[in-house]
């Protein structure tokens, strides 16, 4: 499958990056996991084109696959992304949270929404 199976896929994402591009500020294109999935060779080949301008805004991918073929090749790589792009990327894993971690940021948020709940509660 092709970019031209999901016709509104290129078009989007060619207008989402250029637009950043082009307003001139310092901004962040975050990528959902079920956009990056959707992504063939053209998508990432102009993505790594337009990440070259100096004022290309700061890309953040969300994915969870592991090692998968690339759309549009009969390669893999990590992420299903080719290795050229992938080269240029800092791989962040996550975990989940803690039990502690999870209270804490509910204390957090409860906090400035001036809600009270008491410790029994969480």
């Amino acid at each position: 499958m092709k970019a031209a199976d999901y016709p509104e896929t290129l078009p989007v994402m060619y207008r989402t990056i250029l637009c950043h591009i082009a307003e001139g500020h310092s901004s962040c294109l975050f990528i959902h996991h079920w956009q990056v999935h959707m992504l063939d060779i053209e998508c990432f080949s102009f993505l790594n084109r337009a990440l070259e301008n100096e004022m290309a805004p700061v890309v953040i991918m969300a994915t969870n696959r592991g090692i998968t073929r690339i759309r549009g090749t009969n390669y893999k790589s990590p992420h299903g992304i080719p290795i050229d792009l992938l080269d240029r990327m800092i791989i962040v894993s996550t975990s989940p949270y803690q039990e502690k971690d999870l209270k804490e940021i509910l204390k957090i948020r409860y906090g400035s929404n001036i809600i009270c709940v008491g410790s029994f509660q969480l």
